[in-house]
Formats: C-alpha cells, structure tokens, sequence
C-alpha cells in the first residue's frame, strides 16, 4: 500500500493534470464515450468476449468481490 501511495503522489506531482478529469495521454483527449445500455449489461455480465474481463466481472457478480489484479 505505501508503494502505491508513493507512485501515485508521483504521479501527481508529475502530471497533475490527470486528477483534473483530463487523460494521462495527450491523444485519448478526443475519445467519445459510448452510453449504451446493452454494452453496459454485456459488461455487468462478463459476456463481453474477452476472457479476462468476463472471469472478472463474473466473479464480482458471484462474490461481490475481484482480485486487486483483475481490477486494472
């Protein structure tokens, strides 16, 4: 935990941009995000058709739990 709190005060103090709601890649700054209800209960559902993301969201759904891996 103190590793990651010491790489994200990095972070910080780096590029303070990213906690103002910018990316941390300049060229992701024009992505349009999609809100689609469908996807969405694709994701919630772990039928996305990428096995990692599936296992995980699968999990959470079943144990209301995923690994801290799983969650990046």
């Amino acid at each position: 935990e103190v590793a990651w709190r010491e790489f994200y005060k990095h972070v910080l103090a780096h590029w303070p941009y990213v906690c103002m709601s910018k990316p941390f890649k300049y060229e992701y700054s024009d992505v349009e995000w999609e809100y689609d209800d469908a996807l969405f209960e694709k994701w919630t559902s772990g039928l996305t058709g990428f096995p990692i993301v599936d296992a995980a969201m699968r999990q959470c759904k079943e144990m209301s739990w995923m690994h801290n891996r799983l969650r990046m």
